[in-house]
């Protein structure tokens, strides 16, 4: 498994676990063109797709390295962009041929019948169909109407004929917006100048979109449009066939195990009408999640059985406080090591939302991840049980990984051969004060200078520093199936507060006590079981009241007393969750 981390005009690719940098290599896609990106893999290729640029691979070689090149076509994806009255004919009806067109400078594309006005020279190499027979233009005339060609067939006629069509995706027209692999075949979704047209390969033979005949593995073409030409944002292989989220709805081509899609009996059925955002969509139990185009809302693909339709379903309406401007999903199935599924986001201002899901026990439980300014995430990605996270710090990218067992945020360890209060190579935390473990002894606060040096008060031989971790757990207002208390005056008596390997943990201020009095001085064991704790004064049903907080480190002497696991909780009012 590796991660892949494209930035700009560089991509860098590591191997996990390890998380060694195995290759740097050049890519076209400047930081603009990032949050567009869409990419698919298909064996050791990752496939990725933009509007403005041909569509690229990064493949693994036999060797282990890593290459990045525009993808091969044998047979290129076609479409008629311009006008349907125009024609071509042929010189000849084998091999090389001058074809020409008697409306106009049909070579240089874009041009209105009867006058002119193109947009760019049709590219050498480019391959166009005439009367289904394949040709490769060699090189195109000074006028623009004529150019010598390779034919890869034998035309039935030479006269004028508007049975013709050209290489759908050039820098004339655009690159492909979307890229999936499904059924065996290499779909790609709309261009710059076809934004609702869909094609698919070949069954097993993904470089080739030229069909011959009508047999069920040709490739196929056609367009999504309801009516509206609204523009393709991702395809996603899933269950019930191939989903295609738009900028105005959402739709299905039907498909599945018992089904394939074929030219005869391709189908294109809509679903609903939300509209979906430039945000990749993820998988997660099985359905689809997705940003919607307006408001920001993260929805659900869910399959009505009474209804035969997808019903996206909204999944973070209770968190609209977190969730509030998606420009990134991200899904981690068993992400950080923990037996859960968790989905999670980056907002645009950089802050994040995390949400655990476990669908049996109808659990969707969002929580906020920030880091403290002037840090902003950019991006998370799951690669095996590992949760990465790309942020940022003064005009720089960082990549980091999330840790069960680390003490600190943005933590990084260093190590001397002597004694010294000086260390390099914390950059990633440049003008920020840290606190840090010195030879594992909790010293407090140290600075890290501009330069990315750590100085710390007293001489050791390792350290560990790193940003507080600052948070606390508030369960949703308490509310009941029988009557609603929401604005009402509640005076909750009893929490019952059950843990999971926990320790150091405080509810409402109040330490919850893992230990006997006289062990007070040890290493606190994490506490399993259930704690009761008696609440105080009035709500109005609005706010929760309770809150766990943990105290993070506690200092005697210079002497770290504890490293506390993380709180796992689950709160009850009253023997109700």
């Amino acid at each position: 498994r590796y991660l892949v981390a494209i930035g700009d005009q560089v991509t860098r690719v590591y191997l996990w676990p390890s998380d060694e940098l195995v290759q740097e290599i050049f890519t076209p896609w400047q930081a603009a063109h990032l949050p567009e990106l869409d990419f698919c893999q298909v064996a050791d290729t990752l496939l990725v797709a933009h509007e403005g640029f041909a569509l690229a691979q990064i493949q693994r070689q036999s060797s282990g390295a890593f290459t990045y090149s525009e993808f091969q076509f044998e047979r290129p994806p076609q479409y008629r962009y311009q006008a349907r009255t125009v024609r071509l004919a042929a010189s000849a009806t084998t091999g090389t041929v001058t074809i020409a067109s008697p409306d106009g400078p049909v070579f240089n594309p874009g041009f209105v019948p009867g006058g002119f006005g193109g947009i760019g020279i049709t590219p050498v190499g480019a391959i166009w169909t005439l009367r289904g027979i394949p040709f490769q233009i060699t090189a195109v005339a000074g006028d623009f109407v004529s150019c010598t060609a390779n034919l890869f067939g034998e035309l039935a006629a030479v006269d004028a004929t508007t049975d013709w069509a050209e290489t759908a995706a050039t820098s004339v027209w655009g690159g492909f917006r979307s890229v999936a692999f499904y059924q065996s075949r290499l779909w790609l979704g709309g261009t710059r100048s076809a934004p609702a047209h869909l094609w698919a390969s070949r069954v097993d033979a993904p470089f080739d979109f030229f069909a011959t005949t009508t047999n069920d593995s040709d490739p196929l073409d056609f367009p999504v449009s309801t009516g509206r030409i609204d523009p393709i944002q991702h395809i996603v292989p899933a269950s019930g066939g191939l989903e295609v989220y738009t900028a105005g709805d959402e739709g299905l081509v039907v498909g599945g195990v018992d089904v394939p899609i074929t030219p005869r009996g391709v189908t294109y059925a809509p679903q609903s009408s939300f509209g979906s955002r430039k945000v990749k969509p993820v998988r997660l139990n099985n359905n689809t999640v997705f940003v919607q185009q307006y408001g920001g809302v993260l929805r659900e693909q869910l399959y009505s059985a009474d209804e035969e339709t997808y019903q996206p379903q909204t999944v973070s309406i209770r968190a609209s406080h977190i969730v509030r401007d998606a420009v990134r999903v991200a899904a981690a199935p068993g992400g950080f090591g923990l037996p859960l599924d968790f989905l999670m986001i980056v907002n645009r201002d950089g802050t994040a939302a995390l949400m655990t899901s476990e669908r049996p026990q109808e659990v969707a439980a969002w929580s906020q991840m920030t880091l403290r300014a002037p840090f902003k995430f950019l991006d998370l990605c799951n690669v095996g049980d590992r949760v990465y996270a790309a942020y940022a710090l003064g005009g720089f990218a960082y990549l980091g990984a999330f840790d069960v067992a680390a003490r600190f945020d943005l933590q990084k360890s260093a190590t001397s051969d002597f004694p010294t209060t000086l260390y390099e190579g914390f950059g990633h935390l440049a003008g920020q004060i840290v606190e840090a473990i010195v030879d594992g002894r909790w010293l407090g606060e140290a600075v890290v200078d501009t330069d990315g040096f750590l100085t710390v008060s007293r001489a050791c031989q390792s350290v560990v520093a790193g940003v507080p971790i600052d948070w606390r757990i508030r369960p949703m207002p308490a509310d009941f199936e029988q009557e609603s208390v929401l604005g009402k005056r509640i005076r909750p008596v009893q929490a019952e507060v059950r843990f999971l390997d926990s320790a150091g943990l405080r509810v409402n201020g109040r330490p919850i006590y893992e230990r006997e009095f006289a062990d007070g001085f040890n290493e606190p064991v994490p506490f399993s079981g259930v704690r009761r704790v008696y609440l105080r004064g009035w709500s109005n049903g609005e706010e929760c009241p309770v809150e766990i907080t943990r105290d993070t480190y506690c200092a005697l002497d210079g002497m770290l007393l504890a490293d506390y696991p993380g709180p796992k909780a689950q709160i009850h009012y009253d023997g109700q969750p």
